[in-house]
Parts: structure tokens; C-alpha cells; sequence
């Protein structure tokens, strides 16, 4: 492999480890921002609902605890209709999986240690291994996007009968 080949290679492969590594990151804040949110929003449900019981003054929130409640309620079924969309864990988990795979490549092949060392040519071995395993990363995500508008489609159209037959 040529020296104008190997540097192709090695700078692709620095390149995705940054990116799945970025990534990861960012799929971790969401999910856990996600996380402790809905935490945080379900039990100010029950907080919200214990206000009628409170004594005292007449407030707006003891007033209409139920409302809050309700609003609360929203908020938190809209939270986690936005995590299911999205699916930060999952794609956190997955991109710091392919994160770790391509750095291990890495380190094999600066040592030619496991599949490296007895490569008749290691150089187009890490490009062969570092594409494919960045192919079978990009095929679980379509196949991941793919199953989720299918789940999405079936879930839309299960409530657009519902509404249809509430309507007749």
C-alpha cells in the first residue's frame, strides 16, 4: 500500500472515531437529560396533585391542582414520544460500540498484533476492516430508522381508526 494510501486510511479512521465518539457523547446527554426529566416531571404530578390538600390561602395551584397535574402529565407524554423517536440510548450504546471496535483496530494494527500480524499487507487490511465495520454500523442504523417509521406508520394508523370510528 502506498504511503499517499496509508495516510487516506489512517485519517478516515481518525475521523470516525471522533465522530462515533462526538456522538455517543451526544446520544448519552440526551438520554440522561431525557431520563432524569421524566424523573423530575412524574413526581411533580404527585406534588402537584397534594396541593389541593394544602391549607391555607387559595393559590392557583390549589386551585386547580388537577390542571397542573394534567399540563405535568402532557409534558411527560411528550418527552417520551421524543426519546422513543430519537432512541438516544440505543444510539448511544451503538456509537460507542463502533467507537471502540474502529480504536481497537487501531491499536492492533500499530502493533500488528491479531489479524495484523501474519497480513500479507496490514495497511489494506485496517482499510478493509475499518469499512466494514463502519458499513455494518451505517446498515443498522437504516435497518434502526427503517423498523421505527414502520412502528411509527402502524402506531398512526391503529389511532386513525380510532378517531374514525370515535367520529361515526
Amino acid at each position: 500500500m502506498s504511503q499517499e494510501s496509508r495516510a487516506v486510511t489512517q485519517a478516515r479512521l481518525e475521523e470516525q472515531i471522533q465522530w462515533h465518539e462526538r456522538s455517543a457523547a451526544r446520544n448519552q446527554r440526551l438520554h440522561r437529560w431525557s431520563s432524569v426529566s421524566q424523573i423530575v416531571l412524574s413526581a411533580s404530578i404527585i406534588l402537584a396533585s397534594s396541593m389541593a390538600t394544602q391549607q391555607g390561602a387559595p393559590t392557583l395551584l390549589t386551585l386547580h391542582p388537577a390542571l397542573l397535574s394534567a399540563l405535568i402529565a402532557g409534558a411527560l407524554t411528550i418527552l417520551k414520544g421524543i426519546e422513543s423517536t430519537f432512541d438516544w440510548q440505543t444510539n448511544w450504546v451503538n456509537y460507542r460500540a463502533v467507537a471502540e471496535a474502529l480504536k481497537q483496530e487501531k491499536y492492533l494494527h500499530a502493533a500488528l498484533a491479531g489479524p495484523y500480524h501474519a497480513a500479507e499487507d496490514p495497511d489494506r487490511l485496517l482499510a478493509e476492516r475499518v469499512e466494514e465495520l463502519i458499513s455494518k454500523e451505517n446498515a443498522q442504523w437504516v435497518s434502526s430508522v427503517t423498523r421505527r417509521s414502520e412502528k411509527s406508520d402502524q402506531s398512526a394508523g391503529v389511532s386513525g381508526l380510532r378517531t374514525a370510528e370515535a367520529a361515526a
